[in-house]
């Protein structure tokens, strides 16, 4: 995105940038239950601590440095940033070329902030609540083992068009959007002008709507026994759940708001799955036994995830170990 590393994996220490996400999510909770209180908008400096609002900026703050670091570098290797800037940069509002709207650099540091939050720490949090799960499940993660290693034979041919072929491990990323949506909440949309029926109720234009995610995902209204780690209600095989309700499952939204990272995102969870599997054995530490006991701010405000890796190749460069391991930090 920026054309530079954070070297999360130099020294085993998370970037103050990363860091500061959960704290900015803080922030994003409180303005958001405030806009929904219309009255109470201009008070929102009072309902907000002052230690929310500093750590928010300087997130930000990190954020529109490094966008600054980007624009002044000329990088060879096209990156998310080479999109952006197609057009150009413009330092004021409303400039077109060739008849697309060239952005600002104010835009582009609020862009490349959101892009950075819901491009890495959604997928990351999925991978670890799918991680944990599988830990938690041992048949499960024994039929998901054996189907990759089964398949592929070395590294290089896991690709994305190779692993997206994989039903039990397909149906393994389903059922954990499923119990541990990255995105936790919701999304608001406005009714449209003339207003609109929803679930047989009409509902006047500008009126705000919403469906929680994990409330849905939740619900024995929807799903057969909503609370258990069940991959197998996606393979449409056993009867118990086959009213399962799978439609509701939109993790990323619908329409024409949905994400635009959600193909990228199937590509990372994929292939990162994948190929963890394949080269390590994965235990649950009894440290992390209540790891999914977490709080939510939008998005899950996870502890350390402990486990155990034993490398399946160590003659490969690795001595094998079962020493804890920190796979997802806070």
């Amino acid at each position: 995105m920026f054309g530079e590393s954070f070297d999360c994996l130099k020294d085993s220490q998370l970037h103050p940038w990363i860091k500061l996400i959960f704290s900015s999510m803080k922030a994003l909770a409180y303005i958001g239950v405030v806009n929904q209180f219309p009255m109470l908008k201009g008070l929102l400096d009072l309902f907000l601590p002052q230690e929310v609002k500093r750590v928010g900026r300087e997130h930000f703050d990190l954020s529109a440095q490094k966008v600054d670091r980007r624009l002044e570098s000329n990088m060879a290797r096209p990156d998310f940033m080479s999109a952006i800037l197609q057009h150009g940069l413009s330092e004021e509002k409303g400039q077109y070329r060739e008849s697309e709207r060239i952005m600002t650099r104010a835009e582009i540091h609020s862009n490349g902030f959101i892009l950075i939050v819901a491009g890495s720490e959604t997928s990351a949090t999925l991978l670890s609540g799918c991680i944990f799960y599988l830990c938690t499940a041992p048949h499960v993660m024994s039929r998901l083992v054996a189907e990759i290693r089964s398949t592929f034979k070395r590294d290089s041919d896991m690709t994305f068009r190779a692993v997206e072929e994989l039903k039990y491990m397909n149906a393994v990323i389903e059922e954990s959007l499923r119990i541990y949506p990255p995105f936790v909440t919701s999304l608001s949309r406005l009714v449209p002008q003339g207003g609109a029926a929803v679930d047989g109720h009409f509902l006047p234009e500008d009126t705000a709507v919403a469906c929680h995610h994990y409330a849905s995902y939740h619900s024995e209204s929807n799903f057969a026994f909503p609370d258990k780690f069940v991959p197998e209600r996606w393979l449409n095989t056993d009867p118990v759940f086959e009213n399962d309700r799978k439609d509701v499952l939109q993790p990323f939204s619908l329409g024409p708001r949905v994400c635009l990272g959600k193909h990228l995102a199937n590509c990372e969870i994929r292939l990162i799955l994948c190929k963890l599997l394949y080269h390590f054995d994965i235990t649950l530490r009894p440290e992390s036994a209540n790891w999914a006991d977490q709080k939510v701010y939008f998005l899950w405000d996870k502890p350390a995830l402990m486990v155990a890796l034993k490398d399946r190749f160590p003659a490969a460069g690795m001595s094998s170990s079962q020493e804890p391991m920190t796979l997802v930090s806070e």
